[in-house]
């Protein structure tokens, strides 16, 4: 899968904000979105695609949409997440 953009959003409830970070992989930049303001940083071409690299390995286009809970169990913690990887080409 190619992909030059993550975002990994977090919310816990009942937190209104939640928290955001947004990985830009062309340009080596981080971003930190969360209720006291916002964050970034660069980090060097070696760093990005490294991380790049591991995250490949974790092979995210396989991953289901949705988790569904084994039948019987209930997840109730109040947390919520979303990871996203954008390829440039739909934003």
């Amino acid at each position: 899968m190619n992909f030059n953009k993550l975002v990994f959003h977090e919310k816990n409830w009942p937190d209104v904000i939640g928290r955001t970070l947004t990985i830009n992989f062309d340009k080596c930049e981080l971003e930190l979105l969360y209720s006291e303001g916002l964050l970034s940083c660069c980090i060097t071409q070696k760093e990005c695609s490294a991380f790049k690299e591991r995250l490949a390995l974790c092979q995210l286009a396989d991953w289901s949409e949705t988790y569904e809970p084994p039948a019987g169990i209930a997840v109730l913690d109040g947390r919520s997440w979303s990871l996203n990887l954008f390829d440039g080409k739909k934003q």
